[in-house]
């Protein structure tokens, strides 16, 4: 059938098998062909095992460029049921003729104008049909065996609700980073903000099960760098997190991608979700805000002594200036206190 943009949407009836991935030699050659995965191998799958339906939804918008290695990634993995499911944001990049080029293996696609990134995941996983959920951006790349680990885990684990593995990180100029899933209570992920304390979700490598989607109704289309965030608190209180020690994804960070871009808000958004995750039990609010001061003014101080140093005085005494405001702020701004800490 026909979008309102009048591209092309394709779909499985909900009674109909999945796909089964393609082998490279499937393929059409890539345009821009890569040296390493997912331009020169299949993946691995787990031999003997009835694994759950994977549905995968990439949200794109003018990420063209990225697009063909996401969806090689996802396609390639050898996973023997997979739904993989398109929402584009009404692209004028070469976004629609690379997803006609794989059409035959994407389960849906469509491309309209939509309402943010937010909105364009809730409405992919409203056509999903598979039984375990994950998305990707198209700057993600899912590594080999990622999908037959990971539905593996699920069939062997019914109690299952939450999986999340390690995730790799390539930055401008080659240099590439790890990051493992930990979380080891919600108390820890309602002080994620501290960016140091240990718990941290890799968005491009968690899965979670249909079910824990439809309990928390999805992620909030109000936000637009933190809803992996909010997901994760809301998971929290439903489920405990499988951490796996694999790594099931790459996400490239560079110049032109939203958290790249826009660190600064992210923790505005991030602060706001914690805020309102704490409100809801006593004095919630209130002890968030005593550490986030802790945090904030040591931090404001050794950025202080590094301008200073610097022969920045003007840079130098703004710090200063902070660190007595801070705990003003807590007092009188709550929830907006993440304006300061940039």
């Amino acid at each position: 059938m026909q979008s309102r943009s009048g591209c092309v949407l394709r779909g499985l009836p909900l009674d109909l098998p999945g796909m089964r991935c393609p082998d490279l030699q499937e393929l059409p050659p890539p345009e821009l062909p890569g040296h390493d995965w997912p331009f020169t191998a299949s993946g691995a799958r787990e031999p003997g095992t009835v694994l759950p339906r994977i549905t995968i939804v990439i949200p794109s918008f003018n990420q063209g460029r990225y697009l063909e290695a996401a969806l090689r990634s996802v396609l390639l993995q050898d996973y023997p049921d997979l739904e993989l499911i398109v929402m584009d944001g009404g692209s004028t990049d070469q976004t629609v003729p690379v997803i006609r080029k794989y059409e035959r293996w994407i389960s849906q696609w469509v491309s309209e104008t939509d309402d943010g990134q937010s909105s364009a995941i809730n409405q992919g996983f409203r056509r999903a049909t598979g039984e375990i959920f994950a998305w990707i951006g198209c700057d993600d790349r899912l590594l080999p065996g990622a999908l037959a680990r990971v539905g593996a885990h699920f069939a062997a684990n019914s109690d299952a609700e939450w999986l999340a593995g390690a995730g790799r990180f390539v930055y401008e100029g080659g240099r590439v980073g790890q990051m493992a899933s930990c979380l080891n209570s919600p108390d820890d992920l309602a002080r994620f903000w501290l960016w140091s304390n240990g718990c941290f979700v890799v968005q491009s490598s968690a899965f979670w099960r249909r079910r824990l989607w439809e309990a928390v109704g999805g992620v909030r289309e109000d936000l637009h760098l933190a809803m992996d965030y909010d997901l994760w608190l809301k998971f929290a209180k439903r489920a405990r997190l499988h951490c796996v020690s694999d790594v099931l994804s790459v996400a490239l960070r560079e110049s032109g991608g939203k958290t790249f871009e826009q660190p600064v808000r992210q923790r505005i958004e991030a602060m706001r979700c914690a805020y309102e995750d704490r409100a809801e039990h006593p004095l919630g609010a209130l002890a968030l805000n005593v550490e986030l001061v802790q945090w904030y003014i040591p931090d404001r101080l050794r950025r202080g002594l590094g301008h200073f140093l610097k022969g920045e005085i003007e840079a130098g005494v703004l710090d200063c200036l902070r660190v007595f405001a801070a705990p003003i702020a807590a007092v009188y701004e709550r929830g907006r206190l993440a304006m300061i800490t940039h």
